[in-house]
């Protein structure tokens, strides 16, 4: 079978979901933000300070588009699904499944998005 990749808002759930989804399924688990600071050596927020939102959607698609895993949960940053680039070749490569979370329970689990990093 081909990957699972979670799209939604931040706060949806994606990692949480993506982790225990991957247990229960036997894949791996790739958080792509994580696999973002590991390329580039640099918290988001780094980046996003640095290069500003374009720049860091730039990174972040160039990098979800060069992601090659198999048997994995992919759970994706909430902006991915601006980048047709990343998100053509996560279809490729996988089902995506979009988390949905109502927006009373996403600012509730979100709060201060600056402490997020994005």
């Amino acid at each position: 079978m081909k990957n699972l990749v979670l799209i939604g808002m931040p706060g949806a759930g994606k990692s949480t979901v993506g982790v225990v989804l991957a247990k229960q399924q036997g894949y791996h688990f790739v958080d792509s933000d994580l696999v973002i600071q590991e390329k580039t050596g640099l918290l988001l927020h780094e980046i996003i300070e640095q290069q500003g939102d374009d720049g860091f959607r730039q990174v972040e698609n160039r990098i979800n588009a060069e992601l090659a895993v198999k048997h994995s949960v992919i759970a994706t940053g909430g902006s991915v699904v601006y980048e047709p680039e990343a998100m053509a070749h996560l279809r490729e490569i996988g089902t995506v499944v979009y988390l949905k979370l109502g927006y009373k329970a996403l600012a509730r689990r979100l709060g201060n998005l600056k402490n997020r990093g994005v």
